[in-house]
């Protein structure tokens, strides 16, 4: 018994630095916008729940089955994922281990000619510009295939208390939009593995 509770305390300090560590990831998509005007976003840039565990994105031709333990993020997350330029268009989150994968959809100036790098570039400025927080990245960005679309990758990864955050922001440009894939856990591998399961549409 004691050993069960000391467990699910463990897990539960892990859970609470990773809710912590989650709000500073979102920062990095979050960032002052490419653009000051409003936009319209793109039709359909929502995922829709196909069935009880299925969302499909069919604009993007993404597809996300939910994990054992993972659920759509209620109306008041979404609302807080947005700004002005950003669509949040999926948030799914593991309510026992606090893992997560966010979708965006950011509208990119108009006539603009930004590359992923180059949005990579503004999300890792603007983070390194933010004193509180403090990150480890990679040296250089990694390509990562997601739903069989090629994505410029940068890696970040912090510790807190013994414990190593992994978070991957992914990022294509469709278009005038970019779209933007992230995954966190504080399990090693896990914030790949959920970033694997992301599949074509159609």
């Amino acid at each position: 018994m004691v050993k069960n509770i000391n467990d699910a305390a463990r897990m539960h300090r892990k859970k609470r630095r990773l809710t912590l560590w989650i709000k500073s990831v979102k920062l990095a998509v979050m960032r002052p916008p490419l653009q000051n005007n409003f936009c319209q976003y793109c039709g359909g840039t929502e995922f829709v729940m196909a069935d009880g565990t299925t969302y499909i994105n069919e604009w993007a031709n993404l597809k996300f089955v939910l994990p054992e333990g993972f659920a759509d993020a209620d109306a008041s997350v979404y609302a807080q994922s947005e700004t002005a330029t950003v669509d949040c268009g999926g948030y799914f989150m593991s309510q026992s281990t606090g893992e997560f994968i966010y979708f965006s959809f950011e509208k990119l100036p108009i006539f603009s000619s930004y590359t992923a790098e180059e949005y990579l570039d503004s999300s890792k400025n603007f983070l390194q510009s933010t004193p509180e927080l403090t990150f480890t990245y990679e040296d250089t960005y990694g390509q990562k295939v997601i739903a069989g679309q090629t994505f410029s990758t940068l890696k970040l990864t912090k510790a807190n208390a013994g414990v190593a955050f992994e978070s991957y922001l992914c990022v294509r440009i469709e278009g005038n939009y970019a779209v933007c894939v992230s995954a966190t856990s504080a399990f090693e591998g896990n914030a790949t593995n959920l970033l694997d399961m992301v599949t074509t549409a159609h």
